[in-house]
């Protein structure tokens, strides 16, 4: 006779926090203990939770494993075998809980016996089903999450994303407003920190209504839907159904000053700039980009120096304070000549790679789904080979097209800074005065050619032009 049985209930997927189906479950099951005549001890339920995806953990289930091991419920019933298990590894803890206690189980699929030989091989019939089952669910699922994207459609989240409306399809003017704003700091120079402070100080809303962080201005900032593009696994595949809020040569130019921000092993954690060089001056002994060290002594006078242990040196350690200057004039002095000037007045009417490189992914896409059907469809004529190189091609077109991108980005960025006085240059942020050098210039520092304290020398400072 079960005395105090344990009533379990899930729900796969409930987005809105709904639940009324996990209360018709525990309603069923309290029915059904009732009419086997077994008592009620403890009721457990994980809502919204998959009992099949790796890794999920339900707090539900394991609350109940723990009540059927300490033996304060001695039985288990359910709406639905499936609502229990589906994986291997539930089916194993239950058999581990019954060869030391023994388990009565019962469900709508009928009543079991864990204690028997002949009721776990039933059992292990029934959840390899249901094994299949969601093994058969998942590869339609993504079947059609592919063939959406490849027809360019927007896939709705748990949240909405910001800066559109529930179905991602129309834009909200007041958020677009806040991302073009958001983008436009942050390529005139602005410390990514200083974007979610601004937001909050203005009381502008998440979607989720939380405030602010680095983090979220992140996420919307490097996604795709803000260029009208749809991504699929982390690669673009083309244009989505939706208008973007920024342009893609915009967009493009974001990615680049938003991968230029570097971050701490804490979780979240953003390592603030504080060295201009850091990052761009290389050692020209090993390759290896230079480190600040406070200088022993003089705890406001750095040098910039190598650290690699490997480095086969003679090492470089070098002044920050005159290294700084040493490039900090030639930058000013480049942006100011007559040649940058007339480089800037000529790429004025230059086409942009940005509508190649949409066109391409278009193709791509196209070509992609094309191919998937005549493998869904089983044509003689497919051969997974030839599928595979046909698109390697098209990524490796669309690869170097984003190199040159990303070049014309450190352009744009240069042209965009035009010509300044020191003063003007003084005035920049540490990141955006480090994001022009690094556009402009590749930094290397030679080791010294004599040993011992000497005065900064230029000629160990090899400053070469990077190629537009």
């Amino acid at each position: 006779m079960v005395e105090r049985c344990a009533l379990y209930a899930r729900l796969s997927y409930a987005p809105d926090g709904s639940v009324e189906a996990v209360t018709r479950q525990e309603e069923f099951a309290r029915g059904l203990a009732a009419r086997l005549g077994w008592g009620v001890g403890a009721v457990f339920v994980d809502n919204s939770l998959s009992a099949w995806k790796r890794g999920v953990i339900r707090p539900g289930w394991d609350r109940m494993l723990a009540g059927l091991r300490s033996g304060a419920c001695d039985g288990l019933v359910s709406y639905h075998g499936d609502r229990l298990i589906r994986s291997d590894r539930g089916l194993i803890d239950l058999f581990d809980i019954a060869e030391e206690r023994g388990l009565p189980m019962a469900s709508v699929s009928g009543t079991r016996d864990l204690s028997s030989p002949d009721d776990r091989y039933i059992l292990r019939i029934e959840v390899a089903g249901y094994i299949r089952e969601s093994d058969s669910i998942s590869r339609r699922v993504k079947a059609a999450l592919e063939r959406n994207a490849r027809l360019g459609k927007a896939r709705p989240g748990r949240y909405r994303a910001y800066g559109y409306d529930r179905a991602g399809m129309e834009i909200i003017p007041g958020e677009a407003a806040v991302v073009r704003e958001m983008a436009a700091r942050m390529l005139a120079g602005a410390a990514l920190n200083s974007v979610p402070r601004w937001l909050n100080a203005e009381s502008v809303p998440t979607v989720t209504g939380a405030p602010w962080i680095r983090a979220t201005v992140r996420s919307v900032l490097t996604s795709p839907r803000i260029a009208g593009l749809r991504a699929l696994r982390g690669d673009i595949i083309g244009p989505g159904q939706w208008p973007g809020i920024l342009d893609r040569e915009t967009w493009e130019d974001v990615q680049q000053v938003v991968k230029s921000w570097h971050y701490g092993k804490g979780r979240g954690s953003r390592v603030p700039r504080a060295h201009l060089l850091t990052g761009i001056a290389a050692c020209g002994s090993c390759g290896r980009g230079l480190r600040s060290l406070r200088r022993s002594g003089h705890p406001d006078r750095h040098i910039y120096w190598c650290d690699n242990p490997a480095c086969p040196g003679p090492k470089v350690a070098r002044s920050e304070e005159h290294l700084d200057e040493y490039v900090t004039t030639a930058t000013i002095t480049v942006l100011n000549s007559p040649e940058a000037r007339a480089s800037r007045q000529q790429r004025q009417g230059s086409p942009v790679l940005a509508a190649e490189i949409a066109a391409l992914e278009t193709r791509m896409s196209a070509e992609q789904a094309a191919m998937d059907e005549m493998r869904d469809s089983g044509d003689p004529d497919y051969d997974p080979v030839l599928a595979m190189r046909r698109i390697g091609s098209w990524k490796r077109r669309i690869a170097s097209l984003r190199g040159q991108m990303e070049a014309t980005s450190r352009q744009r960025l240069i042209d965009a800074t035009g010509e300044l006085t020191r003063g003007q240059w003084d005035g920049l942020t540490l990141e955006r005065r480090h994001a022009i050098i690094s556009a402009l210039w590749e930094v290397t520092v030679l080791p010294a050619a004599r040993k011992g304290r000497q005065p900064f020398d230029p000629e160990c400072v090899r400053l070469v032009l990077r190629e537009d």
